[in-house]
């Protein structure tokens, strides 16, 4: 919300046409991605609390979900409930949201003013292993990613009321689909200060929060219990900068060092205007120490995706920093950082190390008849069931001896070691990430 008029300025940057056919193409990348890799432990959890369940159903399990809000899911329930193949089209809400969130993106560049242009960076943006995995991926993170960055390109709607209740609204959504979204608001606020626009953004995040508010009174305690049973504890310690560096751009060290050197170098030598480089900056910086603080007052676990909101402006100065290099390397340097970033997106999407459908469909032919699986852990069973719902699963004596065990990939060790094997169980071998075990007749 920045003066009338100013918003017009960088929109003229974006060819049309050219837009158009980058966010075609991106949407046709991500619906050709989404089926090569399984659906992973997180993403069956998500699918459980909604899959075959009534829209009230769901609500209720997602508040007891640590964190757990109900944007996503609902929409997730509507999908997969209507549309059928629940295996693939719970990708297809994240999807839409990712092609939302790089039209955003580009769209935010001419907002800025960028003197790149967009193209590098919506490249940038839309190959990072990081961005690219949770596009894809049939979780939270991506649609509120992609909503935090539709929020930012409204700060420069013409500073009104009916433009902070519409920034306060799309906050909201993101708040919803996550709720470190939050701490994006707090960069737009700092950066706010002393602008005519300051008053507008503070209404609009007063809005957003008091919108959030009765989800957050009816969820706390459970999300606090669910915390507390779960014995999650805060992994806040000298390593999480390690952390931080390694899985920031899902490349690795040397990927997150390069981004970060070429946001660096983009920062000092771009000719964007202050107020848009105090914006990306912020907007850069903030959420990582509230991140770390929530985790810790709340006593839950750091994941390099509740830092995956820094990542757009990064990738803007990154795109900046480019630019700033010398011709000769310009291109050397765009095209060691495409293949880094495209070899470690082939390595995501055909490296997966569980397949819970392989799993299940093995364990439905090995099962013998009048016997039953019995699953290590055993809440692990509700996610082979959601491939094969007639899984004869062990759980008591009227449900027959078990003729095969399955330790799920994410068993503990005392788990494997307490879970039958020889001399009553014989061959075990590998399918999909778990451990199957037969019996011996």
């Amino acid at each position: 919300m920045l003066q009338p008029g100013a918003a017009a300025a960088g929109t003229s940057l974006c060819g049309r046409g050219d837009v158009k056919k980058v966010i075609a193409a991106y949407l046709f990348l991500l619906l050709l991605l989404a089926p090569l890799r399984p659906l992973w432990l997180d993403e069956l959890i998500e699918l459980s609390d909604t899959y075959r369940l009534s829209l009230a159903d769901t609500i209720g399990r997602v508040a007891h979900n640590p964190g757990g809000v109900p944007l996503v899911y609902l929409a997730e329930n509507l999908i997969v409930n209507h549309l059928g193949r629940a295996f693939y089209t719970a990708h297809l809400f994240s999807i839409l949201c990712a092609v939302v969130g790089l039209a955003s993106f580009i769209w935010l560049d001419g907002l800025l003013e960028v003197p790149s242009g967009w193209l590098t960076a919506a490249l940038i943006y839309a190959v990072l292993p990081v961005s690219l995995r949770y596009a894809v991926e049939a979780r939270q993170y991506g649609p509120a990613l992609a909503l935090s960055i539709l929020a930012t390109t409204l700060l420069f709607r013409p500073p009104n009321w009916p433009n902070a209740a519409l920034y306060g609204l799309v906050l909201a959504l993101g708040m919803y689909a996550q709720p470190y979204v939050a701490f994006v608001a707090v960069a737009h606020l700092l950066w706010s200060w002393r602008q005519v626009c300051c008053k507008f953004v503070l209404a609009g995040v007063a809005l957003a929060a008091a919108l959030f508010l009765p989800w957050y009174l009816y969820a706390r305690g459970f999300w606090l219990h669910a915390v507390s049973e779960a014995g999650y504890q805060s992994t806040l310690n000298w390593k999480t900068p390690l952390m931080i560096l390694r899985e920031l751009s899902g490349g690795g060290y040397l990927l997150t060092l390069a981004l970060v050197a070429l946001a660096i170098c983009g920062y000092w030598y771009t000719s964007m205007a202050q107020s848009a480089k105090r914006l990306l900056l912020l907007w850069s910086i903030v959420p990582i120490p509230l991140v770390l603080a929530a985790n810790a007052l709340f006593h839950y676990f750091f994941a390099i995706r509740q830092l995956l909101f820094i990542v757009p402006p990064l990738c803007i100065l990154a795109a900046e920093g480019l630019a700033a290099l010398q011709k000769g390397w310009r291109p050397c340097v765009a095209a060691g950082l495409l293949l880094a970033a495209c070899v470690y997106d082939l390595r995501w999407f055909t490296n997966a190390k569980e397949d819970w459908s392989l799993s299940a469909t093995a364990a439905q032919n090995l099962v013998r008849p009048g016997s039953c699986a019995l699953v290590i852990p055993d809440h692990a069973a509700d996610l082979y069931r959601l491939y094969q719902p007639d899984l004869p699963v062990c759980s008591g004596p009227s449900s027959g001896a078990p003729s095969i065990v399955l330790v799920s990939p994410y068993a503990t060790a005392a788990e494997r070691e307490s879970a039958p094997g020889a001399p009553t169980f014989g061959p075990t071998f590998n399918l999909g990430g778990t451990e199957v075990r037969t019996s011996i007749p």
